[in-house]
């Protein structure tokens, strides 16, 4: 649903609970000047009406349209739980970040499959974990899977924050890509608000 007002997008499941949101004022791609209406094509491509920039804006449920670089975490074998650092362009993981191959016995999860990245190993403490980028980016995007509960995502430019958004998180929604857009940030935070922090991140994409 479009929330006029807030110039933002909500996102709801069939029972009425919030998921997520995406949108902040502005005329920048993926801002909002009084959005009037949405609507869904065969491919769940959403439309947004943008009224007050006399536009039409299309965004993808599946991730960022168009976006200048993706990782999928296939291109590069590293051993199970690396510790990552800069072995992605473009990208600096904290070192809190872990590499998980494939395992043939894994459970398929929505978006999130083949190689994937976590912020947890076996016998240690789980901990939040950031991604610091080499350019400043308008847009992020990435499927995060974990325990049903909040998470945390912040944007961040030279260490302030200049967004942060809470998502329900889960091992089963196929709505599970998040991120931002219209901003510009060149960190980016996660930490899951409940007992169980874990979780594993797949597809990610972003645009300068």
């Amino acid at each position: 649903m479009v929330a006029t007002l807030n110039n933002r997008v909500e996102k709801f499941n069939s029972n009425g609970e919030y998921i997520s949101q995406f949108g902040t004022q502005g005329s920048g791609n993926g801002q909002f000047y009084n959005p009037l209406s949405i609507a869904l094509d065969s491919s769940n491509n959403i439309y947004v009406v943008d009224a007050g920039n006399d536009r039409v804006q299309v965004f993808s449920q599946n991730g960022l349209n168009q976006p200048q670089q993706t990782i999928d975490f296939e291109n590069i074998n590293l051993p199970l739980y690396t510790s990552l650092t800069n072995q992605y362009a473009g990208v600096n993981f904290s070192g809190a970040t872990f590499f998980d191959p494939t395992s043939p016995n894994a459970p398929p999860f929505p978006n999130v499959t083949g190689n994937r990245i976590s912020n947890f190993i076996p016998e240690q403490s789980v901990r939040d974990f950031s991604m610091s980028f080499t350019s400043n980016l308008s847009a992020i995007g990435f499927s995060l899977i974990s325990q049903p509960g909040d998470t945390t995502i912040k944007a961040l430019l030279d260490g302030k924050i200049v967004e942060s958004q809470i998502f329900h998180t889960d091992l089963t929604s196929s709505g599970n890509f998040l991120g931002f857009q219209g901003l510009k940030f060149n960190q980016v935070q996660i930490s899951k608000n409940s007992y169980d922090r874990a979780f594993q991140l797949d597809n990610l994409q972003f645009t300068n």
